[in-house]
């Protein structure tokens, strides 16, 4: 008699031969009759078609029939389903489909089948959660799975695409070189050790190193560590855009973030990326990671380092706590309150705070070089930017991606680009349609908000051909040196630190009838925009088009690198650190004893305080 079998996976089709159970219970290798989808059964037999979600069970009662092993209304479906209702006959004769329980659980039994369905979509979202595999299962075939059968479905699914961990690194070589053939511009460099196991990779696409060239000369540089089953950190530099987005140049995989990896990864930047070495004015963002600031050191003399504001004030906090310095909240608020001003009696006020209350935690921060964490005597190097945030955001773009093999965070990083171009590329083309302004979005509402307080200022008051004085809301007069109409300066330091006109600027240029927005860089054009993201990135070739190994060319198989992880499910977050800890309590100032930290329900100082009621 006919046997109804649901099986999940694999393309089975007429002329397949498989094992079955038969209702007695007796297993008989049979031939597939003929294969339909479980759509197709649903507009047949809907009403006969029960599901018990509970249960994870299905009862069907199927009543097409088959005369001489042909479907008598047989329909072709040219869509691919993984669910597929098979039909086999052992007499030629006309049969029914018996009513039967089938438990997705023992019929579904391997994950083969969930990879098989989830690989057209992991080679587009390599970062698939074994959670978003169960509710797309769930969704499309109303069917739950463990958490460990997605899992592993997953993991056959990139091991599929990439190969396993070791393979990954074996075939690296051909697979940058693939990446350099197909990606004009495209650079890399990998390091080994005893001549072909694997150290560290380095690798910048083309279109980011052209499209970096209309960026602000400035990079934001930070590392995190990796996921997957060797140990590892990725480096990235990152700049910023005319928009002020983040815009990922140049990466590297290294064994961990010591002196030795950050040399390695400045030295390659300089070498390779050409873009970097001739920059001028370049502003390099970091930690004071010693390797960072020895590698910008001797690799790049002719550029500015400057300190990462957010880390500066972490290790400000750690030394207040080690010294058991009073009021460290309020001492870490004014520091960083005096390194994100651009005035200069505000500076002063905050460090004279800081030194009225601790001689020692003022001078600890004078003998950091107050230029290299400060924007007010950073001279505008920095174009406004205090912290490394850029890299460590793109960092946590592709958090998900840690884990995967090494090609495999490759190709996340490179989908990430491509998507980043696109999507980029297509805004900018609508605002030049638009015609609405020369500059992007962000910088223009900075210029609209600039030019409304401009028109509340006093008419400026001309000293010579190319010097005035204007008045703002504060009473204090600025002096304004118009250069060139090109170039302006003025004494409140705003043009020069941001490259965007002040207040004041934009005072004199309406009193002269000047058009403003030449002193604007052009950094912060559309025009930049639409070069940064004009780099083209190409598809990916197969794996059988690679280059073949070849000792002459160089292209060998490599070895794993020796830095395995240990066993264990890996740590996805990294530790927490004072710069984590909430700032809602930063904020707070206590009306009772003045102190910040605390308000005075919790003043430790107030008698009528919570703390004194418990």
């Amino acid at each position: 008699m006919s046997r109804l079998l649901l099986f999940f996976g694999g393309e089975l089709r007429i002329g397949d031969e498989f094992t079955a159970t038969y209702i007695g219970g007796q297993n008989r290798p049979i031939i597939v009759d003929y294969d339909i989808s479980l759509t197709m059964l649903k507009d047949r037999v809907m009403s006969a078609l029960r599901i018990n979600r509970t249960t994870n069970t299905v009862s069907l009662t199927c009543r097409l029939r088959s005369n001489g092993g042909n479907c008598a209304t047989h329909v072709t479906d040219d869509e691919v389903c993984e669910f597929m209702l098979l039909e086999a006959r052992n007499d030629p004769v006309i049969v029914y489909v018996e009513t039967e329980q089938i438990n997705f659980g023992d019929v579904a039994g391997p994950s083969t089948g969930v990879q098989t369905h989830i690989m057209p979509i992991i080679k587009q979202q390599l970062d698939m959660k074994p959670k978003e595999v169960i509710a797309r299962i769930e969704s499309k075939f109303e069917m739950k799975i463990s958490y460990m059968k997605a899992w592993d479905a997953r993991r056959k699914a990139i091991e599929s695409i990439f190969g396993s961990y070791e393979e990954s690194y074996r075939s690296l070589i051909r697979f940058m070189e693939a990446i350099r053939l197909t990606q004009p511009g495209t650079v890399s460099n990998i390091e080994m050790v005893g001549g072909s196991r694997f150290k560290a990779l380095f690798w910048a696409f083309g279109p980011s190193i052209s499209g970096w060239q209309h960026c602000r000369p400035v990079l934001s540089l930070d590392g995190t560590f990796l996921l997957g089953k060797y140990r590892g950190t990725l480096l990235v530099a990152v700049g910023i855009d005319a928009n002020g987005g983040l815009f990922p140049l140049a990466f590297a995989v290294v064994e961990s973030e010591s002196n030795e990896s950050w040399v390695w990864f400045l030295k390659n930047l300089h070498d390779l990326v050409e873009v970097v070495k001739l920059r001028q004015n370049l502003c390099i963002i970091s930690d004071k990671h010693p390797g960072l600031v020895r590698g910008c050191r001797e690799i790049f003399p002719n550029a500015v380092h400057r300190h990462c504001l957010r880390h500066l004030r972490e290790n400000y906090k750690k030394f207040l706590r080690r010294k058991a310095i009073p009021d460290v909240e309020g001492l870490c608020i004014n520091m960083y309150l005096a390194g994100t001003t651009d005035d200069i009696v505000n500076f002063t006020r905050m460090m004279n705070h800081i030194k009225n209350v601790k001689q020692e935690a003022y001078d600890w921060l004078i003998e950091r070089d107050v230029s290299k964490w400060s924007l007010l005597f950073d001279n505008g190097f920095r174009y406004g930017i205090m912290t490394t945030n850029a890299s460590e955001c793109f960092n946590g773009v592709i958090k998900r991606a840690r884990g995967l093999p090494i090609q495999g965070l490759v190709m996340s990083i490179y989908y990430n680009l491509v998507s980043l171009f696109v999507r980029r590329s297509t805004d900018v083309e609508k605002w030049l349609m638009s015609g609405e302004s020369e500059f992007a979005p962000r910088t223009m509402a900075t210029l609209n908000r600039t030019e409304r307080e401009a028109r509340r200022c006093p008419q400026p008051l001309t000293i010579n051909r190319g010097e005035f004085e204007v008045v703002d809301s504060s009473c204090r007069p600025n002096r304004v040196e118009i250069q060139s109409l090109q170039n302006s300066t003025c004494t409140c330091k705003r043009p020069q630190l941001y490259h965007v006109p002040c207040v004041h600027v934009i005072a004199v240029a309406g009193y002269r009838r000047w058009n403003h927005n030449q002193f604007v860089s052009q950094y912060f054009t559309l025009n930049s925009y639409r070069e940064t993201y004009s780099g083209l990135f190409h598809v990916m070739p197969p794996k059988e088009v690679w280059p073949n190994f070849s000792d002459a060319q160089g292209i060998i198989p490599l070895l794993a690198p020796a830095f395995r992880r240990r066993a264990g499910r890996p740590r996805t977050n990294r530790f927490r650190n004072t710069m984590d800890e909430a700032n809602s309590t930063s904020n707070k100032r206590c009306g009772h004893c003045k102190q910040n930290g605390h308000n005075r329900s919790t003043c430790p100082n107030n008698p009528g305080s919570s703390r004194y009621r418990r």
